[in-house]
C-alpha cells in the first residue's frame, strides 16, 4: 500500500488498523539530506527550499531551535504511530545520535520518553554500531516498542481538523445564563426610566442619584450605562483621588471624610475592586455623595481635565445625567467606538517618541536584536526602540504605560532585569533606558522600584521629561 497524502504525523489509515511498523527518523543532525541530494531533487521538480522546510530535524535557525522543533514533532510521530498500531503489536524505531552536533544531547533518550508517555512501551533496545560514518555517528539504537494498552483513540490531525470545520459552533451561549443576563440588562433598563421620570418631574437632583446608588442594587452600574463609563475607569479615577492631593479635587469627593492615608505604603495603593467601592458607597454617606458629585461635577475640576483623556471626561456631563437625546447618542456612540478608540496608534505614548526621534531626524528600528536571538534564545528581545539601528545600538529604550493595574508588573520588572543583563554582556555601548508612565505603576511602587532598576536612565511622557529625553538625545548624537 502506497500513502501519497500522507506524513509521518498523519497517517492516512484506520485507527489500530497496522500489524507492524518499522521507521528510521532522519540523521538530520549527521546528514543533510536536501543539500547531499540536492541536484537529483531539482532534476525531479522538487522546491529544494520548500522541502528542507518541511524535513524533521532540518527546520530552525540554531541547534536548539532545530532540536526544540525536531522532539516536538517526534512526538506527535509517536502520537500518529500508536494511534494506527493494534494493540499487542510492535513497532521498531531505528535511531542515531550525532553528539557533535546536537551538543551532546542524545536523540533516542527523548523519543523514547516520548513512546512512553503515549502507551507504546520498550521491550528490547540494541546498540548497534556504525561502520561507514563513524566520522559523524559511531552508533545507533534499534528500538522495539509495544503497544501494550488501547488507550482512547486518538484521532489523525486531518480528522481533528476535519472535527472542528465540519462540528462548528460558530458562537457559544448559555441558554440559562442568557436568560439570567437578558434580567439584569431589564432591571438596568427599569431602574434608568424610574430615574429619568424622577427627573422629569422633580427636577435634576443629586440626592435622586444618592439614593439610586444607595438603594438600588444595580445603581451604580445603571449609572455608569447612562454615562458610558466603564466600570474598570471609575476604579481608575477613585485610585486617582486616592493618591493624588488635589485641593479642589478633596473638597469636590469629600475625601477627609472617608479616606484613609494610611492605605498609602512604601509599596504604593491596592485598587478597590467593584466590590469596595460598593460597600463605600453603602456605608460612608460623605463617599457616597463625592461619587455623584464627582458625575455632576468633575469635568469643571481642573486637575481632572489636565489627567483624564477627553474621550472619558466628556462623559462626564450634566447633560447625560437629563437624559437629553443628544448626550445618550454620545454615550452610544462612545460605547460603540471605545475599542477603536484604544488600539488607534495615535492613542499610544510611543508616537511621542517616534515624532521627536523623526524631528531629529534619527533612524530607529523596532523588533528582535540579533545578537540576543543567537545566544539567549529564551529570553524576552523584543524592543520598542532600537536607536540608530540593529547592528550598531546606541540607546534601547523599552515604554511601559500603565493605565491600571495588573498582575504581570513583577514579571515584566524582573524580565527588564534580565534583559538589562544580556544588553550589558552583547551590547555594552548601548544604554537600556526605558518610559514607564501610568497610574498603574504609580500606584504599585515596589514593583517600580525593580522596574527602574534595571534601566540606565528612565522617563515619562510629562512635557517636562519629553524635552529632558530630547537634551539626552542630543547628548549621545552630539546634536
Amino acid at each position: 500500500v502506497i500513502l501519497k497524502d500522507s506524513s509521518a504525523t498523519d497517517i492516512q489509515l484506520e485507527s489500530s488498523s497496522v500489524d507492524g511498523i518499522i521507521t528510521s527518523p532522519p540523521y538530520s543532525f549527521a546528514i543533510d539530506y536536501v543539500k547531499n541530494d540536492q541536484a537529483q531533487l531539482e532534476y525531479l521538480g522538487y522546491n529544494v527550499q520548500e522541502l528542507k522546510s518541511q524535513m524533521i530535524g532540518l527546520k530552525g535557525k540554531n541547534r536548539d531551535e532545530r532540536l526544540s522543533i525536531y522532539f516536538e514533532t517526534m512526538a506527535e510521530v509517536c502520537k500518529e504511530i500508536y494511534r494506527v498500531l493494534k494493540k499487542g503489536k510492535i513497532f521498531v524505531m531505528i535511531i542515531g545520535s550525532n553528539t557533535n552536533q546536537t551538543g551532546g544531547i542524545r536523540l533516542e533518550k527523548t523519543v523514547i520518553d516520548n513512546c512512553e508517555n503515549v502507551g507504546l512501551s520498550l521491550v528490547k533496545s540494541i546498540l548497534k554500531p556504525i561502520k561507514g560514518m563513524r566520522n559523524t555517528m559511531k552508533d545507533e539504537y534499534v528500538l522495539f516498542f509495544k503497544k501494550i494498552l488501547e488507550r482512547y483513540m486518538m484521532s489523525s490531525n486531518r480528522k481533528k481538523l476535519q472535527t472542528v470545520i465540519d462540528k462548528n459552533t460558530f458562537y457559544f451561549f448559555n441558554a440559562e445564563f442568557e436568560e439570567k443576563y437578558e434580567g439584569y440588562i431589564s432591571s438596568l433598563k427599569e431602574t434608568l426610566l424610574v430615574l429619568k421620570n424622577d427627573i422629569e418631574i422633580n427636577g435634576l437632583r443629586k440626592e435622586s442619584f444618592e439614593k439610586l446608588i444607595n438603594e438600588k442594587q444595580n445603581g451604580l452600574r445603571a449609572l455608569l450605562s447612562l454615562t458610558g463609563f466603564s466600570n474598570e475607569f471609575l476604579k481608575r479615577i477613585t485610585t486617582i483621588i486616592r493618591v493624588v492631593d488635589d485641593g479642589e479635587l478633596n473638597k469636590l469627593v469629600n475625601k477627609s471624610d472617608w479616606f484613609d492615608p494610611r492605605e498609602i505604603t512604601d509599596e504604593g495603593v491596592k485598587e478597590w475592586s467593584d466590590n469596595k467601592i460598593q460597600k463605600m458607597i453603602s456605608n460612608n454617606i460623605y463617599f457616597r455623595r463625592g461619587i455623584v458629585n464627582l458625575f455632576f461635577e468633575g469635568a469643571t475640576i481642573p486637575f481632572l481635565c489636565k489627567t483624564i483623556p477627553l474621550f472619558e471626561l466628556k462623559k462626564l456631563s450634566i447633560s447625560k445625567l437629563r437624559f437629553e437625546i443628544p448626550e445618550m447618542i454620545d454615550t452610544l456612540i462612545r460605547y460603540k467606538e471605545k475599542g477603536s478608540y484604544s488600539g488607534k496608534k495615535e492613542n499610544n505614548p510611543e508616537i511621542l517618541i517616534e515624532k521627536i526621534l523623526d524631528g531629529f531626524g534619527i533612524p530607529y528600528e523596532k523588533g528582535d536584536l540579533s545578537e540576543l536571538i543567537e545566544n539567549a534564545p529564551e529570553t524576552k528581545r523584543t524592543m520598542d526602540f532600537i536607536i540608530p539601528n540593529k547592528k550598531a545600538p546606541l540607546i534601547i529604550a523599552e515604554c511601559s504605560f500603565l493605565a491600571t493595574t495588573s498582575s504581570g508588573q513583577g514579571d515584566k520588572s524582573k524580565t527588564e532585569i534580565s534583559v538589562d543583563s544580556l544588553i550589558k554582556k552583547h551590547y555594552p555601548k548601548a544604554k537600556f533606558i526605558g518610559f514607564v508612565d501610568g497610574v498603574g505603576w504609580y500606584v504599585r511602587k515596589g514593583d517600580l522600584k525593580r522596574m527602574v532598576s534595571a534601566y540606565s536612565e528612565v522617563f515619562t511622557f510629562h512635557e517636562d521629561e519629553l524635552n529632558r529625553f530630547k537634551n539626552f538625545l542630543m547628548e549621545v548624537f552630539e546634536k
